[in-house]
């Protein structure tokens, strides 16, 4: 298949027989393409084609949940754009826009997710990739000293990352936090490692990984 002409920066397998792709050339202005690819049927199925080509801005995180049913792309930090993978073409199921950065992880069944903005974290419905209808069910503010600067949904609890190098767990029920890690470097990103029920991978602004324990 020769699905665009933009470098490809993501391929994932979103089922049996169908790919994810994501391709982006900054050079000029801030051009992204998203596409299905159906192995089967050998089609290509663009998403957010009509709303890219008039939105100048880059894409700055994408999640896709565990049952490869649903991603969550971020445009410019603040607009959340929800996209069903199963429907043909993949379409748009919610949208949310936020005024400071935002980071979007989700539940480990793939069903909720989870979204840090504003100092709050936002926790939507259940998402049914059939239905257009994302909404914000329930909101938990906090007060951190430091930026946020990545975060991971692990059963239950936020593992998040800040740009003076810590790595804490914050439980959303009783508002208490446990630091895990500290290093001198801002937090890049965090994500579970094999599958493990306690271990993470963590990356810093340097490319250096960790991982990280927790019971």
């Amino acid at each position: 298949f020769k699905i665009s002409n933009l470098p490809l920066q993501r391929i994932e397998w979103v089922g049996p027989s169908r790919i994810f792709a994501f391709g982006c050339d900054y050079r000029d202005r801030f051009t992204n393409r998203f596409y299905v690819l159906d192995l089967k049927t050998k089609m290509v199925y663009p998403i957010l084609e009509k709303r890219l080509s008039q939105l100048n801005m880059p894409v700055t995180n994408i999640s896709i949940n565990s049952t490869k049913k649903i991603a969550c792309i971020i445009l410019d930090d603040t607009l959340v754009h929800f996209v069903s993978l199963t429907s043909t073409p993949p379409s748009i199921i919610g949208s949310l826009n936020f005024t400071s950065t935002a980071y979007a992880s989700f539940s480990g069944d793939g069903t909720r997710a989870a979204i840090i903005s504003n100092n709050t974290c936002y926790m939507t419905d259940i998402i049914d990739p059939k239905e257009s209808n994302v909404k914000i069910k329930e909101s938990y503010p906090f007060d951190f000293k430091h930026k946020v600067t990545a975060f991971y949904l692990k059963r239950g609890v936020l593992v998040i990352g800040f740009e003076d190098g810590k790595v804490i767990l914050h439980n959303l029920t009783n508002s208490k936090s446990d630091e895990i890690m500290s290093i001198k470097t801002p937090i890049k990103s965090i994500c579970d490692f094999e599958g493990s029920q306690t271990q993470m991978v963590v990356t810093d602004i340097k490319n250096n990984t960790y991982i990280v324990s927790h019971k």
